[in-house]
């Protein structure tokens, strides 16, 4: 797909791998879109290998490979959420009424695309990826009115790149395990035994260990295993994560944590 994203005209900027907030603060996710100033193209890509078919009756894709049929989720419907959604970001965004073009795009030069049953409307939103150029050689045609500035285009560049939310693993459930899985505890930023203790009445955390102290050991600990159960850190989890079982303790420690910029504010030599 990459090799014939060359051959598209210069003024066409593309962005890959967007995840926007969209329609009731539900997330949506953009393969592939190509802006210039009269338009905005989404390219959704598949690889499916096999025969293909658009099944309009059903509104399924059929596919069959060795001599097996299965049915795929509807690739037309998923472009055309996609560009509602889009719409719907630049409309909150206040930019201009713009033509927003949705194709779905097969990028497997052996597979079979049957289309016969469909609309001309929706059979002129699927393409091979080596016609990908050419389709925007007559979109560019068809869309000669000048919706973005340059300055507006660029803007919205830089709005779509801010406002894209990268999605969060989680790492508990890919490998199908509970918080009650993990070690808790404060981990020395000199031995890296997870052996520390918090002295309440100087302010300070002790390794059992190796006897290093440290004032902000916590900070790396809560980070890494809250991101890793990917839940907002409360006090509760707090607790749980430091072993401390007074709560006035912990609140007083996450007043002062370095949220949100976490990596920004890391003690040196500590681990990220």
């Amino acid at each position: 797909m990459d090799y014939f994203l060359q051959f598209i005209p210069n003024e066409v900027i593309v962005m890959h791998d967007l995840r926007l907030k969209g329609i009731q603060q539900t997330f949506f996710q953009l393969d592939t879109i190509l802006l210039n100033k009269n338009f905005i193209v989404i390219v959704e890509v598949k690889h499916y290998s096999g025969h293909i078919y658009f099944d309009e009756g059903s509104k399924q894709i059929l596919r069959k490979v060795n001599d097996v049929t299965e049915g795929l989720p509807n690739l037309l419907s998923q472009i055309h959420r996609q560009k509602l959604q889009l719409n719907q970001f630049l409309l909150e965004k206040n930019y201009p009424l713009v033509p927003i073009i949705a194709l779905a795009v097969f990028s497997n030069p052996s597979a079979i695309i049957e289309t016969k049953g469909l609309p001309t409307a929706q059979r002129s939103a699927i393409i091979r990826s080596e016609f990908l150029p050419e389709k925007l050689e007559s979109l560019q045609a068809n869309y000669s009115q000048v919706r973005f500035s340059e300055k507006q285009l660029h803007s919205l560049v830089s709005s779509l790149s801010e406002s894209h939310a990268p999605e969060q693993l989680n790492i508990l459930k890919e490998y199908q395990l509970s918080i009650s899985d993990l070690k808790m505890g404060v981990e020395c930023p000199k031995c890296n035994q997870i052996n520390m203790v918090r002295n309440i009445k100087f302010g300070y955390w002790s390794c059992l260990n190796c006897s290093f102290s440290s004032k902000d050991a916590h900070i790396v600990t809560l980070h890494d295993l809250s991101s890793l159960v990917n839940h907002p850190l409360t006090n509760k989890l707090a607790r749980q994560i430091l072993q401390i079982s007074s709560r006035h303790v912990v609140y007083r420690l996450l007043k002062h944590y370095p949220s949100p910029n976490l990596s920004q504010n890391l003690p040196h030599g500590q681990r990220q």
